[in-house]
């Protein structure tokens, strides 16, 4: 659109432009508003800034930081370098990134539900709002403007052109107002991100106010000099209070919204400043933002948030305190207090006048209208009849009333009483027991005690009454009331309507008299909630429950409730006209239309924030599979829902099971300990206690259970268990077939086998190793080293128990083996000390604790490698044990860096030339034995040669299943 500029208007027709609006302070109506201070979770009173954002939140920006708000809970942003640092305009980028300022000129940011500091600007005129426009930061510095480029984060700073404004069609995305030369100048910046500098004298207009692309300015903050430089109009306002002074201008939904130090005003731009409206005298207001529901959000200093759910629900002004009751007609309200007084409200002026004040100062809890009659029944403890200005007491309180064609019955806690013409024929008159003190007013013979109310049926002939001792039906030819069932619930009031008896219960609902039994008398699916009232008014009829209004009005029902702006916190009463309904709930009284424009508020918004595990800070995925130990899930989440907040929360299912409720004021649910699964969680709103047929969010996650529990496991053990049980049985049938055979051939391999173990056990403990043992133990007692002899012996104590142990078992698991093993190398160390090194390497995936192998297998090798490769070494002796699968079978490899077998030989036969390895042969004739039943055993020796040819050590590789 065209920008028009204020140069192109004299200073002299400019002040003809202005509006002058005398006063908009006379009493009128203000739409219905709650209040949230720090009470409802509000982190502070005193909001500088409100912001709706794409995504449905509410941003506020206050004088601890800033917070968000989804209608029900707020949730606060912390800021780790500055807490608590006042925060106040707030943007939002295309990409939905909220950014924000300090009064300092610091923008900060929201990052991992934190606020960050994004850069700093200095402004000789102090604090300088900036804009976003897409999705860069435009800011005014000293001497320049800054644009922010949040994608990609760099800073661009162009300086201010001297140049006039030149002409330009299109909108501008950022306007400021600046100090240029002697006098003011405004700074432009188009959507290209040029900046100019328009000159024209700005000496007239100043505190400017720019937003959604439009620009108004206010001299001196006053409301009574404002222009708006989009459509060049000026515009003045006086208000009642000299000191109200503007605090921002705001133009969103078709309306310019001017924010003050005492009150909202605001018209329509199509309309005109003859539109204007004031409202919310007394609130210093600093900002406005409308929800995606389309409510009204006001922020104030020190007073917290207002929120208008609808313009269409109204406040009266001027009202009594303390009302008891309402009654009237179309011009005027009737109010009765509890402090006996009764008022007479003009609607047209909204003014209210004392018309009576009872002596006994009681509440009045009833008032009667009848026009034909011109007759005011007033009820406290005693009633008050009313013809003109005479004004007649009777001492029997009035409790209901209902009309026998154009008369009056009157139920009282004194029985029953006919106010009717001497003219009126119907079979209640044969009742008439006497007449009172009140012109027409009969006393009947029907009833003599309470009654609660009385109801007339036209269409059966027949009245109702509801009295301590149950339900009545009094018709045509009886002579008593005829007592009805009991209706079997907590009974609050009964009315007729469309021929039928209605109850209004607490705990079952609206109920109907179907002559025989009490039945719903509507959809279970079309009330819910605890009733307390009825009120008919023509062919209508309204229900009052505990938290809502109910009205069925043309073959329609309408809910009012806290949606359009409804307090239920208070007793309600009710009062209908043609058009119009009020409600007073003993505070205020509530005007509202009977069809409001959109009765219906749209779905809560849900965001999830965030999907975290116990042992994960970040998000985890859908569908991620997390371990057994890591199986507890926390959801955060945001519920939008600003109209009907309270009656909003969400429920969740795990696996299509029952529904589970989450607290309405709860943004957290967490799953803990779960069971290894896999989980498919939905989550559903619940609004009015109804839940949504589909789910909002879903999403899916696996906890794995151990590898104990898994299939393939199972299914491991299961063919294992099969194979061995196979094979057992093959084993027994070929023993029976086999047994005479073998029987000779199986001792002698057990009593070979049994020398073989003692052999090699002898082995272990051949007198070289004793003797090299106790050599060791008795240089550190010459030593005096009673800690490594104490050690020393414990372990070869703990070696020789080992051996022992194992010595009387065929097989033993790896783990044993390993753990003699240690024990043996670690005793070997002490002896070499620093000039001997040893490794024991596992494979990863064996299970030392389920694979078994031979007794002491393993052993006679290693002790053979330090005493004939090791031992002739001065230093640097190493050794290695590597356990490995290969296929089926485990390779157990001993991996010396000796002087090899060859040289070792010589060694010994210069020593001793009649030596040999008696533990080699006892082992080397074990495996042989071994073969018998294991045919896998296998034994392989590598002598290690240099690339010179040098021995440089030697490797024995054994194979044995597992």
């Amino acid at each position: 659109m065209l920008f028009l500029h204020i140069r192109t208007i004299p200073n002299s027709l400019l002040c003809l432009l202005y509006v002058l609006i005398s006063s908009v302070t006379t009493a009128q109506v203000h739409p219905n508003y709650f209040q949230l201070t720090k009470k409802n979770g509000l982190p502070s009173n005193t909001i500088y800034f409100i912001h709706s954002a794409k995504n449905g939140l509410i941003y506020v920006g206050h004088s601890k930081g800033l917070s968000h708000f989804d209608g029900n809970v707020f949730h606060e942003y912390y800021f780790k370098e500055y807490p608590y640092t006042e925060v106040t305009n707030i943007m939002e980028t295309d990409q939905g990134e909220i950014y924000c300022e300090a009064f300092n000129n610091m923008l900060l940011h929201i990052e991992n539900d934190t606020l960050i500091k994004t850069t700093y600007y200095t402004n000789k005129f102090g604090y300088t709002p900036s804009t976003c426009y897409k999705n860069t930061i435009i800011s005014s510095s000293n001497d320049s403007i800054v644009f922010f480029n949040t994608l990609n984060n760099k800073r661009l700073a162009k300086p201010n052109s001297a140049a006039s404004l030149a002409p330009f069609q299109g909108q501008y995305v950022f306007t400021k107002l600046v100090e240029y030369k002697t006098t003011f100048a405004l700074l432009c910046v188009n959507e290209n991100f040029d900046v100019f500098i328009d000159t024209v004298h700005y000496n007239q207009i100043s505190n400017q106010h720019f937003n959604n692309g439009q620009c108004y300015f206010a001299k001196d903050k006053s409301i009574e000099r404002i222009y708006h430089l989009n459509n060049e109009t000026a515009f003045s306002i006086k208000p009642k209070n000299e000191n109200t002074i503007v605090n921002y201008i705001v133009y969103t939904h078709g309306y310019t919204w001017i924010c003050t130090t005492n009150g909202l005003y605001y018209f329509n731009e199509q309309q005109g400043i003859g539109s204007l409206k004031y409202i919310l005298k007394n609130f210093n207001i600093s900002c406005i933002s409308f929800t995606f529901e389309n409510n009204l959000l006001i922020s104030t200093i020190e007073q917290g948030l207002l929120f208008i759910p609808s313009f269409d629900v109204n406040t009266l002004p001027n009202i009594p305190d303390k009302i008891s009751c309402i009654n009237g007609t179309k011009t005027q309200l009737l109010l009765g207090t509890q402090y006996g007084e009764l008022y007479k409200y003009d609607l047209n002026r909204s003014a209210s006048q004392l018309k009576l004040k009872l002596s006994n100062q009681k509440a009045i809890n009833t008032i009667l209208v009848d026009t034909k009659r011109q007759l005011t029944i007033l009820s406290s403890f005693k009633s008050y009849f009313q013809f003109g200005t005479n004004t007649i007491k009777r001492d029997e309180s009035l409790k209901d009333y209902t009309y026998i064609d154009s008369s009056l019955l009157l139920a009282t806690h004194a029985g029953l009483f006919l106010f009717a013409e001497d003219s009126l024929h119907h079979w209640i008159n044969s009742f008439v027991l006497e007449s009172t003190s009140i012109p027409h007013c009969k006393k009947l013979s029907i009833f003599n005690e309470f009654v609660a109310s009385v109801k007339y049926n036209p269409r059966l002939d027949c009245i109702y009454l509801n009295t301590y001792a149950g339900i009545f039906e009094f018709k045509k030819g009886d002579t008593i009331p005829q007592h009805l069932k009991e209706p079997g619930c907590v009974l609050k009031d009964m009315c007729v309507y469309n021929g039928e008896l209605l109850l209004a219960s607490k705990d079952k609902g609206i109920l109907k008299w179907n002559g025989q039994d009490y039945v719903n008398a509507f959809p279970k699916d079309s009330l819910k909630g605890q009733f307390l009232k009825f009120e008919i008014f023509k062919n209508e009829l309204w229900i009052i429950a505990e938290d809502a209004i109910y009205a069925y009005i043309d073959q329609r029902w309408h809910k009012y409730d806290q949606r359009i702006g409804l307090s239920f916190e208070n007793k309600t009463k009710l009062f209908i006209t043609d058009s119009i309904a009020y409600v007073a709930d003993g505070t205020n009284i509530v005007q509202f239309p009977k069809i409001l424009a959109s009765e219906k508020t749209n779905s809560p918004l849900f965001i999830c924030h965030s999907i975290k595990s116990n042992k994960e800070h970040n998000r985890i995925n859908s569908k991620a599979a997390l371990s057994h130990t890591n199986n507890s899930i926390t959801l955060r989440y945001s519920l939008i829902a600003f109209a009907n907040a309270s009656n909003t929360h969400l429920a969740y299912t795990i696996n299509n099971q029952s529904p589970m409720h989450v607290q309405q004021n709860t943004r957290e649910i967490s799953f803990t300990n779960l069971n290894p699964d896999q989980y498919h969680i939905k989550l559903f709103t619940v609004i009015d206690n109804q839940l949504s047929t589909t789910p909002v969010y879903e999403f899916e996650f696996t906890i794995m259970p151990p590898f104990y529990k898994r299939w393939w496991f199972t299914l491991f053990l299961v063919a294992a268990g099969g194979l061995i049980v196979f094979l057992i049985s093959k084993r027994i049938l070929n023993n029976w077939k086999r047994e005479a055979l073998q029987k000779e051939t199986q001792i002698l391999l057990e009593k070979e086998l049994d020398k073989s173990m003692l052999s090699s056990i002898k082995a272990q403990m051949n007198p070289h190793f004793l003797f090299n043992a106790l050599n060791t133990i008795q240089s550190y007692i010459y030593s005096n080293d009673k800690h490594n002899a104490s050690l020393y012996i414990s372990k070869f104590s703990s070696l020789t128990r080992s051996i022992l142990e194992m010595s009387t078992k065929d097989t033993i698991t790896l783990d044993e083996e390993i753990k003699a093993l240690s024990l043996y190398l670690e005793l070997e160390k002490m002896r070499f000390e620093d000039s001997f090194h040893y490794s024991i390497q596992v494979e990863a995936g064996i299970v030392k604790e389920h694979v078994r192998i031979p007794s002491m297998l393993v052993q006679p090798y290693v002790e053979n490698a330090i005493k004939h490769g090791l031992l002739h070494k001065k230093s640097d002796r190493e050794l290695m044990l590597h356990f490995s699968k290969e296929g089926q079978l485990l390779k157990i490899v001993i991996d010396d860096n000796g002087i090899g077998r060859k040289r070792s030989q010589e060694l010994n036969q210069i020593k001793n030339r009649m030596h040999t390895s008696f533990a080699m042969n006892a082992n080397k004739k074990r495996l042989e034995i071994l073969k018998n039943n294991f045919t896998d055993i296998e034994l392989e020796i590598i002598d290690k040669m240099s690339p010179l040819g040098e021995a440089i050590g030697t490797q024995v590789i054994i194979r044995l299943p597992i």
